[in-house]
């Protein structure tokens, strides 16, 4: 197993139980004690936990994976707002990609049903989402399914992308750092959501003000790749600014 496979293994494990020994984690992970230790120090000095007399703990500020089924209903109209003002973003005959984030889920409902579009994904609810509409059509990237958020992710996926180009892409963040950028819990979808970086023209950010100064175990792009962000008010006034000074698009989400 890979150092970057082990640690996600050991965040989900701190996630459930709030704190790990040194024990319980050769255990999970079968490997030596010393392996362990070096990876609980890895952890610690990327912020994502709290270093303890043998052992780690969960640090607040760090965001892990969770299933999509309990994501979609935290901060429902916070991101009820913020896809809806994305939505106004996407123009006629464009071809758009989304990744597999809830906010960019609530999307495609808000999208106005005159629109032409193609829309490349691998999340496979917004691909049944959006076939069901008679103007538009999904292109979604082939590969292994993750169960905690129904992503198709992998070599296959990440092999496809390099075949498109996107108008546009909305795309989801875990956690928004001015020093360490855009960052997801899973490795394999952080190397999807930088393909599709690479692949489009325009960048749209949508975080609600809880990502932001968050961090996760995976950096996946930089803020200088953003072209605009739609967040909403309770996102911090400075680090938005900030964000103006460099260039970035700031839309503030208006919740109905």
């Amino acid at each position: 197993m890979f150092v970057e496979q082990r640690l996600e293994q050991l965040l989900q494990a701190l996630s459930s139980a709030g704190s790990l020994t040194v024990e319980q984690a050769v255990e999970l992970a079968d490997v030596s004690a010393d392996t362990v230790r070096r990876d609980f120090n890895r952890l610690a000095e990327r912020g994502l936990a709290v270093r303890t007399h043998g052992g780690i703990m969960s640090r607040d500020g760090y965001v892990h994976d969770s299933p999509i089924r309990e994501r979609k209903v935290q901060r429902a109209a916070e991101k009820a707002a913020i896809a809806r003002a994305a939505a106004a973003l996407v123009v006629d005959n464009e071809t758009i990609a989304l990744d597999g984030g809830t906010t960019t889920f609530g999307v495609i409902e808000h999208l106005r049903a005159d629109l032409t579009l193609t829309v490349i994904t691998y999340s496979l609810d917004a691909a049944i989402e959006v076939a069901r509409r008679p103007n538009m059509s999904a292109i979604v990237l082939g590969g292994l399914v993750r169960e905690p958020t129904l992503s198709v992710v992998g070599p296959d996926a990440m092999a496809m992308v390099g075949n498109f180009h996107a108008n546009t892409l909305l795309l989801g963040a875990n956690g928004v750092s001015l020093e360490l950028g855009l960052m997801t819990p899973n490795r394999m979808e952080a190397q999807l959501k930088t393909a599709l970086i690479g692949i489009s023209d325009r960048v749209v950010l949508l975080a609600d003000s809880s990502k932001i100064h968050k961090r996760a175990l995976v950096t996946f792009g930089s803020l200088q790749a953003v072209t605009t962000l739609v967040t909403d008010a309770g996102a911090d006034p400075s680090f938005l600014e900030q964000l103006r000074q460099s260039g970035i698009e700031v839309i503030i989400a208006q919740q109905e």
